[in-house]
């Protein structure tokens, strides 16, 4: 039902900004849509579609990125869509690829933030961004990179529940990356730093 719905409200967000191209209110609705389809299909383990979905909707992410430089919101969609677009090329085995629109992704985040010092919700996307590199490559990259990945979640996660000491979400992700951090050191017999 959900795919069929995204799909029907793509078709008519499409049809509307072909009415009015520079729309910004339907052209940030189509890229949310495009992005949801594509983390729908790559929860559906399509990770093809997911990629040309999220792909399709970082274009409509960056024009607005252009038309509002200094809109931090649509930067940190751009960003998070660029996140997405690692992740499914790495679901499809182009590593190499996909760990470069990662760290383009956290690089990008990294310059907003010394913008934007006090943005918590950009702090959580880069606690976020770090832990998801960091249990992407968990079987697959050095330890020492993963467990490099997850001490920044770890430090990004704790200057979150800094700016927002309230939010049991960060705290449970927080948790989840030490958890992770941990295990890193285990495996490769680190015991110690565990």
């Amino acid at each position: 039902i959900a795919k069929e719905a995204l799909s029907d409200a793509r078709a008519i967000q499409e049809k509307l900004i072909e009415q009015d191209p520079e729309n910004i209110e339907r052209l940030k609705a189509l890229a949310d849509t495009l992005n949801s389809i594509g983390a729908l299909a790559s929860n559906l383990g399509n990770h093809a579609a997911a990629l040309e979905a999220f792909e399709n909707a970082h274009r409509y992410r960056e024009k607005l990125v252009s038309k509002f430089p200094d809109q931090l919101s649509y930067q940190m969609l751009a960003c998070n869509t660029t996140m997405n677009i690692g992740i499914a090329k790495v679901q499809l085995k182009r590593l190499e690829e996909g760990l470069e629109d990662l760290d383009d992704s956290q690089r990008k985040r990294l310059g907003l933030l010394e913008r934007y010092p006090d943005a918590g919700k950009l702090q959580q996307d880069i606690a976020r961004g770090w832990y998801s590199l960091g249990k992407l490559f968990f079987d697959i990259k050095p330890r020492s990179q993963v467990a490099d990945y997850l001490v920044k979640s770890v430090e990004s996660f704790r200057r979150t529940i800094e700016l927002d000491s309230r939010s049991l979400s960060n705290q449970y992700q927080m948790i989840n990356a030490l958890w992770l951090l941990g295990e890193s050191y285990i495996v490769s017999g680190e015991n110690e730093k565990a």
